[in-house]
């Protein structure tokens, strides 16, 4: 017993240190690349534009049966043409099946600072159902770059399954995003800025020990494919 309390404390010990570390140096490294000069045609802007939204997006992951009130976390995503980008990811449960999400990021692309927060609601289902469930809208802020700003809603909805003793998230997404152009030359292309949608099929795994969880998701698109790894702990 008191070694199984040992080696607890020893995780969640590790835990903290780990979030600390991770996230204070998020701030001090070159990451995902935001610069829309060399996309002057509307082809590649289109592709730009989806493929940034797509990687800041803020990829909920389903908590189900929730043992803290407060899990904080830190996590990458990329997609194969925006490349890495960090965020601080924060959900606190208003009630057992209802719980908000804050998602927040900063790096450096280039000479600019971006800064990238998310923040929305998640219902989630209760514990008497075969496959849990949970949706959430969220709401996307994009800014930094001097060549653009980018607004999105993210929806989701995702079920949870168990596969020999793992479980495996299944889900359906949509990002409904808007972007304003400063630069003279995208400004032509789109003068009344550009509108679009991304649709995504998310896969993922939880790995949870005591309070501290780590959750790996995969997202399939028509021409791009995210991966993203999270890891939160619980607290309160």
């Amino acid at each position: 017993m008191n070694q199984s309390k040992s080696t607890d404390k020893k995780y969640s010990i590790t835990g903290k240190w780990v979030l600390l570390l991770v996230f204070f140096t998020f701030g001090f490294s070159q990451w995902a690349d935001v610069d829309v000069e060399d996309s002057f045609t509307s082809t590649g802007l289109r592709i730009f534009i989806e493929s940034t939204t797509f990687g800041l997006s803020p990829n909920p992951s389903l908590i189900s049966f929730p043992k803290n009130r407060v899990y904080v976390g830190v996590g990458l995503s990329q997609n194969q043409l925006s490349g890495w980008v960090p965020k601080f990811s924060t959900d606190v449960f208003i009630t057992k099946n209802l719980y908000f999400m804050g998602r927040l990021s900063q790096f450096y692309s280039d000479e600019n600072i971006v800064h990238s927060h998310n923040y929305g609601i998640a219902l989630t289902s209760g514990e008497d159902v075969v496959y849990p469930w949970q949706t959430s809208i969220v709401f996307c802020n994009l800014t930094g770059p001097q060549d653009f700003a980018l607004r999105s809603v993210s929806l989701t909805m995702v079920t949870l399954i168990k596969v020999v003793d793992h479980q495996i998230q299944i889900g359906l997404g949509k990002e409904m995003y808007s972007a304003r152009f400063f630069l003279e030359e995208a400004k032509i292309l789109f003068p009344n800025g550009m509108k679009g949608e991304n649709n995504y099929i998310l896969l993922g795994m939880y790995f949870g020990r005591n309070s501290i969880g780590i959750i790996p998701q995969i997202r399939f698109h028509p021409g791009l494919i995210g991966t993203s790894i999270r890891m939160t702990l619980g607290i309160g």
